[in-house]
C-alpha cells in the first residue's frame, strides 16, 4: 500500500524543471546513494540503479526491492558577466523541486541467480530564463548628427528534459561472474527560444519630433521531441575485497513518426540608408534528429572492514556536427537581399566533442545500520564549440562551463533491511573569456543594430540539492529479510 501514495507524489513533482547544464552528461546521477557517492558505481552497485549503471550487477541483488529517490529541494544560480554586452550582466536564480528516479527489482522464483527489473528516471533536464534590456546613446548612423537613442532588448529561453523508461536482466554464474543486459525507451524535449528587438531613435531626421530611423528584430524558435531507443550491455564480478564492474551503451536509435520537430525563425532590418532586409521561415513536424555517443564505462571497489572505496571513469565518443531538425525542398525563405536564402537559415546545429569524465566515492560504515557517504564526479561539456561558431550556424546552447559535484550524506538501514538516504549535492561551474550570447552595446548599423560578440565573459554557476532516497525491500511473510 505504500507504494501508491509515493507512484502519486513522482507523478505530481514530475513536471517541475530545474536550471541545470544543457550539454554535460552527468548533471543528473540515478538513484540516491548512487547520486551521493558521485556516480561511482560501475563495479560496486547492488541496488536497482544497476539497471542505469551497469546492468550486470543486477544479479547481486538479493532481494525484491521498490525504489524511490528524488532532490527535495534544489536551488540554482547562473551569472554571466558581460553576457549581453560590456557591463550587461545576465542572471537567474531557482528553487524548486524535481524527482530523480523511480524502479523496482525482482528476483525470479527458482532462480536466484537472476534479477529482472524496471525503471523510469530523469537523466537530464533545464530551464534557462535569461532577460536584458538596455538603453543608451550611440553614434551609430553618420547621416545624422550627433549620437542616436538606443533600445535593445535580448530574451533567452530554453527547457530541455530528457526521461528514460526501461528494464533490465542480469544472471550471474558460480556468483563470481555476471552478466546483464537493459534497454529504455528515452523521450527528449527541447523548447528553445531566442529573440531580440532593436529600435535607433534620432530628433535629427526632416519630420519634427523623435523618429525611429532604425530597427531590427529577431527571433529563433524551436520545439523538438526526440523518441528513441538505447540498450546497455554490463559485467561484473566480486572476489575477496574487490569489485570490478564495466558496461557499455549503445547510441540511440530514433523511432520516426513520433520523433518530430517544429521550426520557426523570423529577421527583419530596417535601417536608414540600408537596404530592407526580411526573412521568414516556419515548418511544422518535420523529423527531428538527435544522436547520443558510444559510452564506455569502467569501475572498481576496493573495500576494508568498515571503508569502502569506489571509482569510475567513462569514455564518450565524439559526434560529428549534424543538424537537429530536417530542412524542406524549395527553401521557404523570402530575402529580399539574399543574405539568408540558404538551408542553414532552416537548420538548428549541435555537435559533440569525444571527453572523459570520472568519479571516486567513500562509504564508512559507523556500525550496521548507518554509513557516511560521500563522493566526487566530473562533469565536462561536451558541446563542440570548435567545430560550431554560434556567429555563422543556430546554436540552441549557451553552455560553455565545465561543472564539478561533490556530494554526502548518511544511509540508514532498518531492522526491516530498508534503505533511507538522505544527503547534499553540490555542483559548480566556472568559465572565462567565452563568446557573449548578445552584444547591446556599441551597436553598428552593419551588424543588425548590435555590437560586435567579444570573449569576455565570466561565468558562475551553482547548484545546491538536497536528496532523498528511500528503498524498500520485500520478503516472504513469515521470513527474515536475511533470509532471502
Amino acid at each position: 500500500m505504500i507504494r501508491l501514495p509515493i507512484l502519486l507524489l513522482t507523478f505530481l513533482l514530475s513536471g517541475l524543471q530545474l536550471l541545470g547544464q544543457e550539454t554535460n552528461y552527468w548533471s543528473n546521477q540515478i538513484g540516491s546513494k548512487s547520486a551521493l557517492i558521485g556516480g561511482a558505481v560501475t563495479a560496486s552497485v547492488r541496488d536497482n540503479s544497476a539497471v542505469y549503471y551497469n546492468p550486470g550487477a543486477l544479479a547481486y541483488m538479493k532481494k525484491s526491492s521498490f525504489s524511490l529517490s528524488t532532490d527535495i529541494y534544489t536551488l540554482d544560480n547562473l551569472f554571466i558577466e558581460n553576457g549581453a554586452g560590456q557591463g550587461i550582466n545576465l542572471s537567474k536564480t531557482w528553487l524548486g523541486v524535481t524527482p530523480n528516479f523511480i524502479s523496482g527489482g525482482l528476483k525470479i522464483k527458482g532462480a536466484p541467480f537472476a534479477t529482472l527489473n524496471y525503471a523510469a528516471f530523469s537523466v537530464h533536464e533545464n530551464n534557462f530564463d535569461l532577460k536584458s534590456v538596455h538603453n543608451g546613446q550611440y553614434d551609430v548612423l553618420s547621416i545624422y548628427d550627433g549620437k542616436e537613442y538606443y533600445q535593445g532588448n535580448f530574451d533567452y529561453r530554453s527547457n530541455n528534459k530528457e526521461d528514460w523508461i526501461g528494464v533490465g536482466f542480469g544472471l550471474h554464474f558460480k556468483n563470481y561472474f555476471a552478466i546483464g543486459v537493459s534497454t529504455f525507451l528515452t523521450l527528449r524535449q527541447l523548447h528553445n527560444i531566442t529573440s531580440l528587438r532593436t529600435n535607433l531613435l534620432s530628433d535629427q531626421t526632416l519630420v519634427p519630433g523623435v523618429q525611429i530611423v532604425g530597427s531590427t528584430g529577431s527571433y529563433r524558435e524551436i520545439r523538438h521531441f526526440h523518441a528513441g531507443n538505447v540498450w546497455k550491455v554490463g559485467v561484473a564480478t566480486e572476489r575477496d575485497k574487490i569489485s570490478l564492474g564495466a558496461s557499455i551503451t549503445t547510441p540511440r536509435w530514433r523511432i520516426p513518426v513520433i520523433s518530430s520537430a517544429t521550426v520557426e525563425r523570423h529577421y527583419e532590418e530596417d535601417i536608414d540608408g540600408q537596404p530592407t532586409v526580411q526573412s521568414s521561415y516556419f515548418n511544422e513536424k518535420v523529423n527531428a534528429n538527435f544522436k547520443s555517443p558510444w559510452i564506455v564505462d569502467l569501475g572498481m571497489q576496493w573495500a576494508e572492514e568498515k571503508t569502502i572505496y569506489s571509482f569510475r571513469v567513462a569514455f564518450f565518443s565524439g559526434i560529428e556536427p549534424y543538424a537537429l531538425n530536417e530542412t524542406v525542398d524549395p527553401v521557404d525563405v523570402t530575402d529580399t537581399t539574399l543574405r539568408f536564402a540558404n538551408r542553414e537559415f532552416q537548420q538548428v546545429w549541435t555537435a559533440n566533442r569525444p571527453l572523459v569524465n570520472f568519479a571516486v566515492g567513500l562509504e564508512r560504515k559507523l556500525n550496521d545500520q548507518v554509513s557516511v557517504l560521500s563522493g566526487f564526479r566530473t562533469d565536462f561539456n561536451y558541446m563542440d564549440f570548435d567545430k560550431l561558431d554560434p556567429n555563422e550556424k543556430w546554436v540552441a546552447s549557451i553552455n560553455y562551463w565545465n561543472t564539478y559535484h561533490i556530494s554526502g550524506g548518511i544511509e540508514l538501514i532498518t531492522k526491516n533491511g530498508n534503505d533511507i538516504v538522505l544527503g547534499v549535492n553540490y555542483a559548480f561551474g566556472r568559465s572565462k573569456g567565452d563568446l557573449q550570447l548578445i552584444s547591446l552595446t556599441d551597436p553598428l548599423a552593419d551588424n543588425g543594430l548590435t555590437g560586435e560578440l567579444q570573449t569576455n565573459t565570466s561565468s558562475v554557476y551553482q547548484r545546491l540539492s538536497l536528496v532523498l532516497g528511500l528503498a524498500l525491500n520485500f520478503h516472504r511473510r513469515g521470513q527474515a529479510p536475511e533470509e532471502e
